[in-house]
């Protein structure tokens, strides 16, 4: 018995096999042969996707997932070490900054404490006092000098630990010298007065 929907299905009289029905062989026939291709095929695509989906529990690749739900998950591992590697370079960077800058405050430092070891008023650690103001509060508490005169100058030597980001990172001590000459040279030294 036929249907309604049979009816529809039958090509009109006169029409080429395979046109779209109505269409009595005209221009439109291939683009409506291309079109009946294309569903036919998504037909196929989905008609594999659900025994790819009814295999995985039969233990089958893939665990059920399809590839666009494979690619995502893919996608997202990618996206993790991208970003894992982008903040070791963002720490390393910092890292590498802050290394530079205690380096620049050692100096400082080195030069503030040579100045004032100079002076023939100084007494005891006032150079160290002075090294210490001249320098950023955060590195000077751990700043180390020392002092070795002779002769017709004053060499202070400035030493401040490289703060380390990771605390398992041990970066060392920056260490800067300066030498400055004697405001007034010590008595019967060559040079000095009489």
């Amino acid at each position: 018995m036929a249907t309604s929907d049979d009816a529809d299905a039958r090509p009109a009289p006169g029409a080429r096999p395979g046109s779209a029905p109505g269409t009595r062989g005209t221009a439109a026939g291939p683009a409506a042969r291309t079109a009946d291709v294309a569903r036919a095929a998504g037909a196929a695509r989905a008609a594999g996707a659900a025994r790819t989906a009814g295999a995985a529990g039969a233990g089958a690749p893939g665990g059920g997932l399809n590839r666009g739900e494979r690619d995502r998950g893919q996608a997202a591992l990618e996206y993790a070490g991208f970003v894992a590697l982008l903040l070791f370079v963002a720490v390393a960077a910092l890292q590498l900054g802050i290394a530079g800058y205690a380096v620049q405050q050692a100096g400082t430092g080195a030069r503030a404490a040579a100045r004032t070891a100079t002076y023939r008023e100084t007494e005891g650690d006032d150079y160290q006092a002075a090294g210490r103001a001249a320098m950023s509060g955060w590195l000077a508490d751990g700043a180390g000098f020392s002092e070795n005169g002779g002769g017709t100058g004053i060499t202070v030597t400035a030493r401040v630990r490289i703060p380390a980001i990771v605390p398992l990172l041990d970066l060392g001590d920056a260490t800067r010298s300066v030498t400055m000459p004697r405001d007034r040279l010590p008595e019967g030294s060559p040079g000095g007065t009489p």
